[in-house]
Parts: C-alpha cells; structure tokens; sequence
C-alpha cells in the first residue's frame, strides 16, 4: 500500500479562463471567415491603391441590387428618345450699300438715280389724276361699257406700270455701281427704297402708288359691269311673261298720231327674234283707273337683237292712262 499523495486537482478557475479565450479565439475566426469579400484586405489594398472608382462602382451596383424586380422591368420598359438638337444660323441679308467696292459712297449712288426718279413720278401722278376724274361717272352696265369702248387704258395696271418705271432707272445703276455682280431681290428693294428717300420724295411716292392702286380697282369695277351688260338697250326692262322681250315706252318726240285724238307707242327688242311675228296690246283706261278700251299692233317678225317701234291708234274718249297688257313673240 502506497503512501503517495493524490494528484492535485486542477483549478477550476484556470480551467473556466482558458474555455472562455477559446470561444473567443473561435467566435474571432468564424468573423473573419464570414467576412464580405470586399471587405478582406487581399481586396480592399489593391482597390485602394489601383482602382477605388472601380469599388465605387462596385459597391453602388451591390447597393443598387436590393431593387424590386418589378422596378427594375419598369426602368428597362421606359425608353427615352432623343431628338438631335438642330440649331438653325439665319444670317442678316447683306445690304446693297456692302456690295459696292471699296471707296464707293452709297449717296453718291442714290443721288444719280434721283433726276430720272423724280420726272417719271411727276409725270405719273399727272396721268394717275386725270384718268381718276374720267373714271368719276355713274358706273351703271351701259355706262361701263361705253367706257370700256372708249378708252384704250382701261385695263391698265397702272400700279403695276409705276412699280415697273421706276425699278426700271433703280435697277440698271445699281448693277453698275456693284461691278455687275448679281444682286437678289431684297438688295434692288432696299436700294429703291434708298433711293425714294434719299431724293425726297418719298411722300409724293407713297401716295401715288395709293392713287394708283385707286385708280385700278374702278377700272376693275367698270370692267367687271361690262362683262354683266344686258342683251337689251339702256332704259328698256325684261317682259314678265318672256325673258327673250324687253321694252320701253317711247318719249313724246318719238312718235306721232297718224289718226285719232290720241296714240302711244313702244320699243320692243327681241333676245332671239321673233321670226313669226310680235303682238302687242295696251290698255286704254280713264282718270279713275277704269279700263275703257284697248289697242293693238302685229308687225310680221323681228330678227335676233332687233329693236321694232309698236304704234297704238285710239279714238276713246276720257282716255286718261295706257297699260300694257300683252306682248308675244311669235
């Protein structure tokens, strides 16, 4: 039997210590190893030295994948267009004074246009006035025709005429004051337009072309009522019972009674002639309105546009008015 002492014990304390550093060492290592990869070092010093926009990048891309995938088939169904921006450069037209060459002075160029200039604007507000005073009449069809006939000016543009004349002397000097380049239109404009105001007159111009202009649209209204002039004389009226007569009543001095204590008489014209015949019948009534007789004529037929005199007899006393009752085209 041995007399040797029993181990000693270990002390709980130690042993509590020791089992609670190695949970922690363990609980360290689990972290590490559970760590992000962007967050190890192998990663995060070659970012940090070579690429950090590249993590920033990263990152927001990891950030951004939380997104709904419903978000994201909206964002990828939604399309933006575009459009190419076009900008448009208008430059300022080149006015006809930059043209000239150098040393050239604009003045100069206008005052030699300014004698011709002014003649033909004189000479035309004296023909512009008087043609205004001729066209002053009653306007009517048969007035508006014998004017059509008689005056050889009437369809004129006298506007126009002006217009012309006058680029006429504007036109030629500019070309040669600018060495026969090609000038456009706007630059012939605003050299006549210079060219008006620098002479003087731009007044007297201003109100020509308005007397011009004037003067066109009577001579258009008389042309037009011409156009519209009856086929019957001046005077005379459509018959109600047959477009293709028209009459008047004739003047005292047209006339005379071969027999009897009284006659009237008309004119009658045909359209399209009455190749049979024409009749005609008045009417004789008393002061008071009453018909008391009548009288008639029959000529054998009129041609086409024709105009025949129809004379009426009658012996009736009292006889105070007559009325025209009938007239047929045969």
């Amino acid at each position: 039997m041995s007399n040797l002492p029993p181990p000693p014990q270990p002390d709980s304390s130690d042993s509590d210590f020791k089992s609670a550093r190695a949970e922690a060492k363990a609980a360290k290592a689990r972290a590490k190893a559970l760590r992000p990869w962007y967050r190890k070092k192998r990663i995060i010093i070659p970012l940090v030295l070579f690429g950090f926009p590249v993590l920033s990048g990263v990152i927001s891309g990891i950030t951004s994948g939380g997104e709904s995938e419903t978000e994201q088939s909206e964002d990828a169904s939604t399309t933006t267009t575009t459009l190419p921006r076009t900008t448009t450069t208008t430059e300022p037209p080149v006015l006809w004074d930059a043209m000239l060459p150098p040393g050239a002075d604009p003045a100069t160029v206008v005052a030699s246009a300014c004698d011709a200039t002014v003649k033909v604007v004189a000479k035309f507000k004296k023909t512009v006035d008087e043609r205004l005073k001729a066209t002053d009449i009653d306007s009517d069809a048969y007035t508006a025709a014998d004017f059509v006939d008689e005056y050889d000016w009437e369809d004129v543009d006298h506007d126009g005429v002006l217009r012309s004349e006058i680029r006429g002397i504007a036109d030629p000097l500019l070309t040669e004051a600018i060495n026969s380049q090609v000038a456009s239109e706007a630059q012939f404009a605003g050299f006549l337009a210079d060219v008006v105001e620098g002479c003087g007159i731009d007044a007297d111009y201003t109100s020509l072309i308005a007397a011009a202009q004037g003067l066109d649209t009577k001579l258009s209204i008389l042309r037009t009522r011409a156009q519209n002039l009856p086929w019957y004389p001046k005077d005379f009226g459509t018959w109600s019972g047959d477009p293709n007569l028209a009459w008047r009543w004739a003047e005292k001095s047209e006339f005379s009674c071969s027999y009897g204590d009284r006659c009237q008489a008309i004119f009658v014209a045909s359209k399209s002639g009455c190749p049979s015949g024409l009749y005609a019948k008045i009417n004789i009534l008393d002061s008071s309105g009453v018909v008391v007789d009548y009288s008639n004529d029959l000529l054998s037929g009129i041609r086409p546009g024709e105009v025949a005199k129809m004379q009426f007899e009658f012996f009736t006393r009292g006889a105070g008015s007559t009325r025209l009752e009938e007239l047929n085209c045969y």
